[in-house]
């Protein structure tokens, strides 16, 4: 019986991963027409379409601990949209009509991303205002944010089990790593099939060419260590800091209550 829920728990987690690698991948295909379309309409609608969330949460009732699940929510997605900008970067790249002017000039997918991602932190920027503004909640509470995240970088334990350093932050923020990389995966992969790659497997340059992709990964790899031993050493500088602002009893609780909020758990009858 515990078996037959193992392999019930497991179809079902991998229904769900292939459903939401599904929408990661239309979200990016969205995005790739949008950045290779010689029409800038369609960069002013998708960057107008930010501000609709204004009309879907600032008329809201909000205290500080759901404004904390919305922030780990935006954070989740603004690594949404620099990582799916990477993919058509890598993409664009790869293909067989690539040249500087296609990623740099007043028009290219550079000016274009630049352009998406000012959008999506300006509408960001005033949603939270707005928050802030009508609920009466004080910007210090981001401070207190703050310090939960960087306890949660530093944290490699729950409930004594010993666990990576990256359990309690991405657990925090909701971030859904899985499916994720299966969209990562998937573009990958059609970077690796395209015309230019094609054509050095046929001039016999591919030992070459497996040789700068192992050189790539080994670089990601030292890129992603070289991260965390950066964010873990920022974590435990203005830790010391934190821990001068916990004096004040009432942020110590505060905060203490925060530890509690992740960004997928129920809270006061709802979930923002």
């Amino acid at each position: 019986p515990r078996s037959l829920r193992l392999v019930g728990f497991f179809l079902l987690v991998a229904v769900y991963v292939v459903l939401h690698a599904c929408l990661y991948f239309l979200q990016v295909a969205t995005l790739t027409v949008v950045m290779n379309s010689a029409d800038t309409a369609l960069v002013t609608v998708l960057i107008l379409n930010n501000f609709s969330e204004l009309r879907a949460f600032v008329f809201k009732k909000y205290d500080a601990h759901h404004l904390f699940q919305l922030s780990c929510a935006d954070i989740t997605e603004r690594f949404h949209i620099l990582l799916s900008l990477a993919m058509i970067f890598v993409v664009a790249l790869a293909g067989p009509e690539s040249h500087s002017s296609q990623l740099w000039g007043e028009e290219s997918l550079v000016a274009k991303a630049g352009l998406i991602f000012a959008g999506e932190m300006l509408a960001d920027s005033m949603k939270h205002a707005f928050i802030n503004k009508y609920n009466a909640i004080d910007a210090s509470v981001y401070r207190d944010y703050g310090a939960v995240l960087r306890m949660d970088i530093l944290s490699n334990q729950k409930d004594r089990i010993i666990l990576d350093h990256t359990y309690s932050i991405t657990r925090r923020l909701g971030l859904c790593q899985i499916p994720l990389g299966c969209m990562c995966l998937r573009y990958l992969y059609q970077a690796w099939h395209t015309q230019s790659l094609q054509s050095c497997a046929a001039t016999g340059s591919l030992w070459w060419l497996c040789v700068r992709c192992g050189a790539a990964f080994l670089l990601l790899v030292a890129l992603k260590v070289l991260l965390g031993v950066g964010l873990s050493w920022y974590a435990a500088r203005e830790r010391q800091r934190d821990r001068q602002v916990e004096k004040d009893l009432r942020r110590k609780e505060f905060i203490s209550e925060l530890c509690s909020i992740e960004r997928y758990k129920v809270h006061k009858g709802r979930i923002i």
